[in-house]
């Protein structure tokens, strides 16, 4: 339908390949083992999907800020708006911008606990796992 989403998925399959291909790499770099061990490859399946999120955000960010910028060049040349309306404007911005940071605070703490998820798996070979207090 959209030309935009086929380009979304043809980039998506060209780093899918070129993961593939790095934990190829990898494995002939381990002395010629054939598979990598499972925690290996969710490593690297979680720092792929962290610098995706990290590289999206970051696009999102610099597209809010260039439009805060221009939000701001036309909010001074406007002299039909109220000081009201203006302080409003920028509560606004900085409400968004909170949310914004909050945001990704969250997702970066859940990436290190799905990294340190997977590094205990590794490790021990089970997951290390929360007892629910008794009742």
């Amino acid at each position: 339908m959209q030309h935009f989403s086929l380009d979304k998925l043809n980039f998506c399959a060209i780093l899918s390949l070129s993961l593939i291909k790095e934990m190829e790499n990898n494995s002939s770099n381990l002395g010629g083992m054939n598979s990598m061990e499972p925690a290996v490859i969710a490593k690297q399946m979680i720092d792929f999907n962290k610098t995706t999120f990290d590289n999206a955000f970051n696009s999102m960010v610099m597209l809010q800020e260039q439009t805060e910028s221009m939000v701001n060049t036309f909010l001074e040349q406007t002299p039909w708006l109220p000081e009201d309306g203006k302080k409003v404007l920028d509560q606004w911005v900085k409400a968004y911008k909170k949310g914004r940071d909050e945001f990704k605070q969250a997702i970066d703490q859940n990436f290190k606990k799905a990294e340190a998820l997977f590094v205990e798996t590794g490790k021990t070979g089970k997951a290390k796992t929360k007892k629910s207090p008794e009742v």
